[in-house]
């Protein structure tokens, strides 16, 4: 009995390996399929259009965020100057004229 429950459990071992061996041999192949289109002409062009509508993609969303950016900024002076909440023109700038001159020691005292 030991005997057939070796050999029915190796039996069913060889047909799993034999199926998995199956599995990866197609799995290569088809993994090798497309390698071998990438190496045509045709291949690479779909490759380069790839990169390049990709790139131009990515420069169309950094344009609408800048394009964002500088309408909000031209928004937010319109209703600021609505609103009368602007930089005030009459203001002082903060690096002004001294208060004060340091003065040198005097010597002989």
């Amino acid at each position: 009995m030991a005997a057939l429950a070796i050999k029915v459990s190796q039996s069913e071992l060889a047909e799993k390996f034999s199926a998995l061996d199956a599995n990866v041999t197609s799995s290569l192949q088809q993994i090798q399929s497309r390698l071998d289109e990438k190496n045509t002409i045709g291949g690479w062009m779909k490759d380069i259009g790839t990169a390049f509508v990709s790139s131009l993609a990515l420069v169309a969303i950094v344009g609408s965020i800048l394009t964002g950016y500088v309408g909000l900024a031209k928004l937010t002076a319109t209703t600021e100057k609505a609103v009368g909440i602007g930089a005030n023109p009459a203001h002082k700038p903060a690096f002004g004229k001294p208060v004060s001159t340091p003065s040198t020691p005097q010597e002989g005292d």
